[in-house]
């Protein structure tokens, strides 16, 4: 049997979104672009954000455009929608942006 998680309820997302500026939801996914100072330090950000989503077993898209890096998360076994987990890792994403 397939481990299957709950789907967020929009209320809940709504809120993620209205606290961590730079997040949205496209096509049913949380999504944010982060521009590093160079590509070196963006690298290194995905390597960190990189651990945590291991760490999660839990894997984003992740789109690499030189400084650009555009993370997009949703929950395959929530039906392809936004789940707890995707809003734990989006909140870990974005402080090893900080770092």
């Amino acid at each position: 049997m397939a481990n299957t998680v709950s789907p967020s309820s929009a209320a809940e997302v709504q809120a993620f979104v209205k606290a961590n500026a730079g997040w949205s939801v496209v096509d049913g996914m949380l999504v944010r672009t982060f521009q590093a100072k160079s590509f070196l330090e963006g690298l290194d950000f995905i390597r960190r954000a990189g651990v945590k989503a291991v760490e999660a077993d839990h894997g984003p898209d992740i789109d690499i455009r030189w400084t650009n890096i555009t993370f997009r998360l949703w929950t395959h076994d929530a039906g392809n929608a936004i789940s707890q987990k995707d809003l734990s890792l989006a909140a870990e994403i974005q402080a090893q942006f900080q770092k």
